[in-house]
């Protein structure tokens, strides 16, 4: 028998967590688009399940951006506009550019190991042009990223925002040349962290999030078509949670 990549086999006291982190991945990986309706039968069925316990996990993901619940229509994956988008990507600038700075005077030659390690994994993948191998370790990318700073908040603040950007990340490599950039400005980030420079760190990282901005908003102007006629995509919509099931086998 086949595995539902959504199912979950865990004890009540940690569902709403797993849930969460389950949806929010399906989300940022693309598995759901902006605007795509998360349809709660659809998914009950599939989670295994009780409504309230999904609902709980509709209200984290409204609070963290990634979806919004619409009177009559429930959940939907948020729609970031061109503005919304640039505005996210200057506060990530600031965030991730202080997270490089205090990697590089906090973390550890353990944290700093296995960020280059993670790097490596990144590139190869990103290389490859393994879509699933690319989530997977740009995942272990920027977890290792965001543990080196040793800051609580820095942490909770990068994560969500790159959450909340992570489909226009995606989208973005489909600009020319910007794999090999992105990966030349990634080893600038590690090489600042692993000379212990903060001010070198501060502003690799920030140059690399400007520049990812910049191919990000190409893409999302790229991908922005005539919007389509309310009913259709409405029922598409409905449709789509069952039909990434038949993709994912």
């Amino acid at each position: 028998m086949q595995n539902d990549w959504l199912k979950i086999d865990t004890a009540p006291a940690a569902l709403r967590n797993l849930l969460v982190n389950k949806l929010r991945t399906a989300i940022t990986q693309g598995r759901f688009s902006p605007g795509d309706r998360l349809v709660e039968r659809s998914l009950c069925e599939r989670l295994q399940v009780s409504r309230p316990s999904l609902r709980e996990a509709f209200r984290q993901l409204e609070a963290e951006g990634l979806i919004e619940i619409i009177p009559y229509r429930g959940p939907v994956v948020r729609i970031i506009g061109v503005q919304e988008a640039g505005e996210l990507y200057d506060l990530r600038a600031g965030v991730e550019a202080l997270c490089a700075q205090y990697f590089a005077e906090r973390g550890t030659p353990a944290d700093i190991e296995r960020f280059e390690n993670a790097l490596k994994t990144l590139t190869a993948a990103l290389r490859r042009g393994d879509r699933e191998a690319i989530f997977t370790a740009k995942d272990a990318y920027y977890e290792a990223f965001t543990d080196g700073c040793h800051s609580v908040p820095v942490k909770a603040a990068a994560s969500q925002l790159i959450a909340r950007l992570s489909y226009l990340w995606s989208t973005s490599l489909r600009i020319s040349g910007r794999v090999d950039q992105g990966a030349e400005q990634m080893k600038a980030i590690a090489a600042a962290i692993r000379k212990r420079d903060p001010a070198s760190a501060y502003e690799a990282a920030r140059t690399y999030v400007l520049h990812a901005r910049a191919t990000g908003l190409e893409a999302l102007r790229q991908s922005a078509g005539p919007a389509p006629k309310a009913t259709a995509r409405r029922s598409q919509a409905e449709l789509h949670t069952e039909s990434v099931a038949k993709e994912m086998g």
